[in-house]
């Protein structure tokens, strides 16, 4: 590929970037990836939604439950511009458990949709009721098993000075839920406790199951009192190495979109020491050059200062004019150098450095007689020494 088409590719490789990121990049975020509150039955709670924009934009936000209140459902925001959305739960006309529901927005060509869970508590409570599971079970695989740990407190007991309820026989439901509110498992079991207890309960995940979140809830019912507790845990897929590539959804995680910059800055940068290792090379190209034909003009010039000796010329004489050329010579490379030099500052092409190179040793060739040429001798003497030069490869040693 010429020069001219690597240019032209390194620059299209730089837009087509740009537009990448701009792409994949989302047009709006979220900073909540779920909403999660527990109150009791009958009660309300208030929560707030960010949302920010980068590139600005109209925005429609929506809910698909009855118990579910937006205060703002259309809202603008200017590029950079974070907006608190007020999001209403109300357990009013609500049974003790767990209800899912969803908030969905949309701005420009990007949609969202934030899982919202909400764990409604009887008005008597008994016992209170925590799920905690272990890192090592928050992915679990199709077909595997996870595990829980359960711990129920009992909310009769003030300070240790109550006994509390006692030895008491109560139910514990489970079920593993879609982030839609479809139950996947359910269980039950009677349990006999008496005063805070902690128990852990195992549960096999079909291997059917999609992966995906998934909400794991448990409620814990003694004569009217109703607690509940949920967690989300995550179905990932495990039997093939290519598995993010599946229905796309390693495009639309932020990793891609990092490690898709980082791919395009690579090619940015290879490009970038492409040219640069091509116009450091032209520049020693340029420096062996000047090297050569200082070496070879010295060479003529002593060859000169033969003939000047040998015709009666004080050796003072000629060593000043040989000192004289030299210098001139020197300055002639500094000067050089310089040149290519600001040509690679300025952007100049290759092809473009590449020609002046090729112009000063044309230039070499064809000028020993006129800018080489010592006091005292002709040009009949110069024409018989270049061409005894050109006879011994002065040409083919730097062709």
């Amino acid at each position: 590929m010429s020069k001219r088409g690597v240019s032209r590719l390194f620059c299209i490789l730089i837009v087509l970037s740009l537009f990448f990121i701009r792409i994949c990049s989302a047009e709006f975020e979220v900073q909540s990836s779920f909403l999660k509150t527990s109150i009791t039955q009958g009660e309300y709670a208030n929560r707030s939604l960010s949302v920010s924009s980068g590139t600005g934009d109209f925005m429609e936000i929506s809910g698909d439950s009855p118990w579910m209140q937006i205060s703002e459902k259309n809202i603008a925001l200017n590029a950079g511009e974070i907006k608190n959305v007020n999001i209403v739960l109300n357990s009013s006309g609500l049974s003790p458990g767990i209800y899912l529901g969803s908030i969905k927005i949309m701005g420009g060509k990007s949609s969202v949709s934030i899982p919202v869970i909400f764990e409604v508590q009887s008005k008597d409570l008994f016992f209170g009721l925590n799920i905690d599971i272990p890192a090592q079970y928050t992915d679990v695989s199709p077909g595997g098993k996870m595990l829980a740990q359960i711990k129920i407190f009992d909310l009769t007991t003030s300070g240790g000075t109550s006994k509390g309820v006692g030895s008491s026989v109560i139910k514990m439901e489970y079920e593993v839920m879609d982030m839609q509110g479809r139950i996947i498992v359910s269980d039950s079991e009677d349990m006999v406790i008496n005063g805070d207890t902690t128990t852990t309960k195992s549960i096999s995940i079909p291997e059917t199951l999609p992966k995906g979140d998934y909400l794991l809830s448990a409620s814990c019912r003694y004569k009217s009192s109703s607690a509940t507790s949920s967690r989300i845990f995550r179905i990932i897929e495990t039997s093939s190495g290519n598995s993010w590539f599946q229905g796309g959804e390693f495009f639309s995680q932020p990793y891609f979109i990092l490690l898709a910059s980082l791919l395009f800055l690579a090619i940015i940068l290879f490009l970038f020491s492409y040219f640069l290792r091509d116009r450091d090379k032209m520049l020693l190209e340029l420096k062996k050059y000047n090297s050569w034909e200082l070496n070879h003009q010295k060479s003529l010039l002593k060859e000169q200062a033969k003939i000047l000796a040998g015709r009666g010329i004080s050796k003072g004489e000629i060593s000043r004019e040989y000192r004289r050329k030299i210098n001139h010579l020197r300055k002639k490379r500094k000067s050089r150098i310089s040149e290519i030099s600001k040509l690679q500052k300025s952007g100049s092409s290759y092809s473009e450095m590449r020609r002046k190179l090729n112009e000063w040793k044309r230039e070499g060739y064809n000028t020993f007689n006129l800018e080489y040429k010592m006091k005292g001798l002709n040009e009949k003497d110069m024409k018989e020494m270049i061409s005894k030069w050109k006879k011994e490869g002065y040409k083919g040693k730097n062709s």
